[in-house]
Order: C-alpha cells, then structure tokens, then sequence
C-alpha cells in the first residue's frame, strides 16, 4: 500500500477530569490533599508534572499533519519523560 503511515501515540498521565476526579477520591480515601496525591505521581515523571490535554492533542495534530509525512512506523511517548529507552 502506498502513502498510508501508521504510527501510533502512547500518552502518559495527563491532566483531565477524570483524573481530577481520581486524585480527588484517593486524597478522601487516604486522608490526604490533592496536592499530595499530584506529587505522588508527578514524583516518577521526569519533568515533574502531568500532562496536559493539549500538548497531546498537539502531538497527534503535528503526525497527522504533513508536516509529519515521512514519518511511519512509530509510536511517539508523550509522558514527560516516563519512558526510557536505551539509544
């Protein structure tokens, strides 16, 4: 098949409403703030944070755009960092 890319996007923790709603209920759970919930988990990413909705909506505009029209066969972590490789 010509002119047919596939890739792929693996996104890490990124910051929605669902995920709100899950720090939120560990925080009651636990006794803890919200705060303390994020840190936990932004503690394992690299660069310290979550994601957000639009750096991964960014991600999958520029594959799907020309811009991105030589590249095939890829998946593109978009997790700050959480994924390491060897290279």
């Amino acid at each position: 098949l010509k002119n047919i890319l596939f890739n792929a996007v693996a996104p890490g923790i990124i910051l929605t409403k669902r995920q709100e709603e899950i720090l939120e209920s560990r925080a009651s759970r636990e006794g803890t703030t919200i705060s303390d919930q994020m840190r936990k988990i932004t503690d394992q990413v690299p660069l310290q944070r979550m994601g957000t909705p639009e750096e991964l909506a960014s991600a999958v505009a520029f594959l799907v755009s020309e811009k991105a029209g030589y590249i095939s066969g890829t998946t593109l972590s978009v997790d700050g960092g959480s994924i390491k490789g060897l290279f």
